[in-house]
């Protein structure tokens, strides 16, 4: 049931980055309602999703193999180096893929407590369509190794609100819980 499960999630995400990369001929941004204005649409929500489980996979991991390759769960990689995380068609799932550099600097001196830690660079999520974030956030890790941020993303040219996005996401994820148990 599991793999059901998992295969669902996949292919839904698939559709909902079909719908947020098509728009309508007069939506020049489909991330957004209106350009002017950042509107978080389920397209946002979903997209913010994967790279929140994606982010969340590799520090994770990296809090373990603080240098090295990291295969993604789905293909490809990220390459840890010092600061420097090399996303290189990194697949949560098989289907999407992330690229992009990010910097993110951790602490080290602290382990085992993590400082609030800051992160940013450009990261490419590409399926059916591709959708370009920016971040520019201050992440913060929970005692039960939930993430949280402040900053902004900006996704497709959009400048969202980091804690915004991240507390939309996890009110659609317990509504999704809610709804499946």
């Amino acid at each position: 049931m599991d793999r059901w499960d998992k295969k669902t999630t996949t292919l839904a995400l698939c559709g909902v980055f079909a719908l947020a990369a098509c728009g309508d001929d007069g939506d020049s941004n489909p991330a957004a309602a209106d350009a002017e204005e950042a509107v978080i649409t389920e397209g946002v929500i979903q997209i913010m999703g994967v790279l929140l489980q994606s982010f969340q996979t590799v520090f994770l991991q990296v809090l373990v193999q603080p240098e090295g390759t990291l295969p993604g769960p789905g293909g490809g990689s990220v390459e840890v180096s010092g600061n420097e995380w090399v996303l290189k068609d990194y697949s949560p799932d098989g289907e999407l893929k992330l690229n992009g550099v990010l910097t993110v600097t951790i602490d080290r001196s602290t382990l085992p407590q993590v400082p609030p830690f800051p992160v940013t660079g450009p990261v490419e999520i590409t399926s059916i369509a591709t959708t370009s974030m920016a971040l520019d956030l201050l992440v913060t890790l929970g005692a039960d190794g939930s993430l949280s941020s402040t900053g902004t993303v900006t996704i497709n040219g959009v400048e969202y609100d980091a804690r915004t996005l991240f507390d939309a996401v996890s009110a659609a994820q317990a509504a999704a819980a809610g709804a499946g148990g």
